[in-house]
């Protein structure tokens, strides 16, 4: 059997892709999650948190070996081939070695007051998997004058130099998602 990614473009004209994610990935999501809340929840956490540009209440990396056992690294790979050319084994997530951050996967907790200015990224594709979002907060991207409100299970990917934004959350309801950042293997990290 083979697996078909649908992609669909946020707005025509739009770089920006959706995509729905298999059950089988989602349940590996859970697990990163449930691991992100052991550490968020350590009398150490300060030690593993992921410094990032704008506010965010905990930001961690997905460990490694979780990255790499997953079938979502497999599947982002395959899908930035579609996406940007080549083959699947012409791009891999950007790292970080010897580094307690190591991979361009991380975590973001996110609760009342917590925000990400105007950015873009670093690499070839980004992306951000939707994963907790029960006031539908959103990703604004100006450029083109669009959002994404990410319901859970969702996955949106977007050339890492567009512009985007997400607006202060206005309620304390925890928001989960995790942010990623694929670069072209002959690329320098």
């Amino acid at each position: 059997m083979e697996y078909r990614l649908e992609l669909e473009h946020l707005k025509e004209g739009c770089p920006v892709m959706v995509t729905k994610l298999p059950k089988e990935i989602l349940e590996e999501i859970v697990s990163w999650v449930k691991y992100g809340r052991e550490i968020k929840d350590h009398p150490l956490f300060m030690l593993r948190k992921h410094e990032n540009y704008g506010k965010n209440s905990y930001q961690l990396s997905v460990p490694s070996r979780m990255v790499e056992e997953s079938f979502w690294l497999a599947l982002t790979l395959r899908m930035t081939a579609t996406l940007c050319g080549g083959h699947h084994r012409d791009y891999k997530i950007r790292k970080w070695d010897g580094h307690f951050d190591s991979y361009d996967v991380w975590l973001n907790f996110s609760y009342k007051g917590d925000h990400n200015p105007e950015h873009k990224h670093a690499g070839s594709l980004s992306g951000v998997v939707y994963c907790e979002n029960p006031d539908l907060h959103s990703i604004y991207f100006p450029e083109y004058d669009v959002e994404f409100s990410g319901e859970p299970g969702t996955m949106i990917t977007f050339p890492s130099h567009v512009l985007h934004e997400v607006k202060e959350q206005l309620t304390d309801n925890e928001r989960v998602t995790i942010a990623f950042n694929i670069i072209r293997k002959d690329d320098a990290n």
